[in-house]
């Protein structure tokens, strides 16, 4: 259980994403972000004919973390099956009262990624300790190594694990919130939007969660598996990730892929819901985040879409300056460090 400590002063990469006042956007809202907002970042952008995001090392991120935050990694949550189940807490410096956190669930089609995916997003990393959040990225057993509902099971086992342990690492156990890109965005969305109602199913360390999730941030994640490929004019096949996922088609299995969706699980008891999304992806199209906007707001939850043009499938514009001020706004009028 290795712990780093961190000295260093922020980096200029952390003072950008911090610089001046989080602008309050209206809640149940929707926002297409200007290009011209976005032209003024230095982070590479996506889209037709950008460069790629280099991806940062875990000790490069280390190195442009706040002062005094620290990371504890490979905690174990459980064995399942030949796998371990691991996370990583990521610690602001201490202060006088526990911090919230933020439970980070990676993406990568439901086929690949792991929990050192969060420096993927290392402005936003950032400024959540530097806010005083915590931040549990976690792991999940992929397609190749299991099917549904194993993925979320894993994901609410790790915020079950979270909320038991929390409080020797300084964290409030009682203020949890979920986040996730892609993938990672689908199973944080289902972790919380389910998370007043979850079937037993969807947890192995408990009968039911004992955590209760505050809100929930996804970046560019689908949450209707049933629509997924029609929203791009396509039908999925045994080759898709949505059915590797699954362990079957959405057309053969339409129950099993209702009950994997976030969509279906929106009440009023749903926890305010910030949507990040582009125009140009081609993997999940913007009408996924669309859909679950309108279940949202025909609930009566608090929640805000802002969707990119040009921006693609995990594009780096999404961890800008402009894109983190969006995410530290919202989560300062749901979920406060208090």
């Amino acid at each position: 259980m290795p712990m780093f400590t961190k000295t260093k002063t922020l980096s200029l990469l952390a003072a950008a994403c911090l610089t001046g006042a989080c602008a309050q956007t209206p809640v149940n809202t929707v926002e297409t972000t200007a290009p011209q907002a976005q032209a003024q970042t230095a982070v590479p952008q996506g889209g037709r004919n950008r460069p790629e995001q280099r991806r940062l090392s875990p000790a490069e991120v280390e190195a442009l973390l706040p002062a005094g935050s620290r990371v504890v990694r490979d905690l174990t949550v459980k064995q399942a099956g030949a796998h371990t189940l691991k996370l990583d807490l990521y610690l602001p410096a201490r202060q006088n009262r526990a911090a919230p956190v933020v439970v980070w669930v990676h993406g990568g089609g439901w086929r690949q990624g792991q929990k050192e995916d969060v420096v993927r997003n290392p402005r936003l990393l950032n400024a959540l300790l530097s806010e005083g959040y915590a931040v549990a990225a976690v792991g999940y057993r992929v397609a190749g190594q299991a099917t549904f509902p194993a993925p979320i099971q894993d994901v609410n086992d790790a915020a079950q694990y979270v909320w038991q342990h929390g409080a020797q690492y300084h964290i409030d156990p009682e203020r949890m919130a979920m986040a996730g890109r892609s993938a990672g965005a689908h199973l944080a969305g289902l972790a919380a939007i389910s998370n007043h109602q979850a079937p037993g199913e969807f947890i192995t360390l408990a009968d039911k969660p004992g955590f209760k999730i505050r809100a929930f941030v996804g970046f560019f994640g689908p949450y209707d598996l049933n629509t997924l490929r029609t929203d791009k004019g396509q039908s999925a096949d045994a080759q898709s990730a949505e059915s590797a996922m699954l362990g079957a088609t959405p057309a053969a299995q339409p129950q099993l892929a209702t009950r994997a969706s976030p969509v279906h699980y929106v009440s009023a008891d749903t926890p305010p819901v910030l949507l990040l999304h582009g125009t140009n992806d081609r993997q999940v199209p913007h009408a996924q985040s669309e859909q679950l906007k309108k279940r949202l707001d025909a609930a009566g939850v608090p929640n805000e879409l802002h969707i990119t043009p040009d921006a693609r499938h995990g594009d780096p514009v999404f961890d800008d300056k402009a894109h983190v001020v969006k995410v530290m706004a919202f989560l300062r009028r749901h979920f406060p460090v208090q």
